[in-house]
């Protein structure tokens, strides 16, 4: 949770609309924003840049429409790791959806997911220079339907 630039945890109803957040490109911090625990969270038209591990963090979140917005060089290197423009984690009836994520920055991933129930991934462009598009890799999804979307690298979808 520490060096986000905006935190939530353990809280409801809250929208967060066009905003732009950005770390120094010569020091990147973690990220943007991290969510935790907590439900019916909007994210709309934000452009978030220049981050180490990810733009938007979403960890035990439920019904969260993240949508219309922009992430650039949000996922770069971490000690040989990344960690996603947008990175989820046991995200439950969501939506992310027509935003667009570039990555020319070190390796990094476009969307990394895992354990996710009923969450639809749609009308998205994903165009990053190395790493997976899409990575869901580590817990199984129950009803995650990715449809639609442009991605330049691929999908890492190992368990069903």
């Amino acid at each position: 949770m520490n060096e986000h630039l905006i935190a939530i945890e353990k809280r409801r109803d809250i929208r967060i609309k066009n905003l732009s957040l950005s770390s120094d490109p010569s020091h990147r911090i973690t990220g943007g924003i991290y969510a935790r625990g907590s439900e019916n969270l909007v994210f709309e038209r934000l452009h978030l840049s220049d981050f180490r591990w990810q733009g938007i963090l979403l960890h035990t979140c439920k019904q969260v429409d993240l949508g219309h917005c922009q992430l650039q060089d949000c996922s770069t290197e971490r000690m040989g790791h990344w960690g996603g423009h947008i990175r989820s984690r046991y995200l439950k009836e969501s939506q992310i959806h027509d935003n667009r994520i570039v990555g020319r920055t070190g390796g990094g991933y476009g969307y990394k997911a895992s354990g996710h129930e009923a969450v639809r991934i749609h009308n998205n462009f994903i165009d990053i220079k190395s790493g997976f598009g899409n990575e869901s890799a580590h817990e199984n999804e129950y009803g995650c339907e990715i449809d639609h979307n442009w991605n330049n690298r691929c999908y890492s979808i190992p368990k069903g």
